[in-house]
């Protein structure tokens, strides 16, 4: 029976707070807290080795790679269209 038995590994503590305010404390490295872009990308990271398969890594991989491509593309269309926007009542 005690082959069976699990033993609890604490990995740190992750916190999100809104879309990439994030605070990462990993346990195996006293007193560092990852803050911003690079908890973001720590986060991220963390999560990707924790999924149990490389197809389910790939799965998430992706479809985060693509959510940021669209937003990206969206928010340049936003700043075009505003710039676009901004000119055309300057001419007239």
């Amino acid at each position: 029976m005690a082959a069976f038995m699990k033993v609890f590994q604490n990995l740190g503590e992750m916190m999100t707070l809104g879309r990439s305010d994030i605070a990462i404390t990993p346990s195996f490295i006293e007193g560092l807290t990852l803050e911003g872009p690079v908890g973001h990308a720590a986060r991220k990271i963390a999560y990707l080795m924790r999924l149990p398969t490389d197809e389910h890594r790939l799965k998430v991989g992706i479809s985060w790679f693509t959510k940021s491509v669209v937003e990206s593309l969206s928010s340049l269309q936003s700043i075009v269209s505003k710039v676009l926007s901004d000119s055309s009542v300057r001419s007239d």
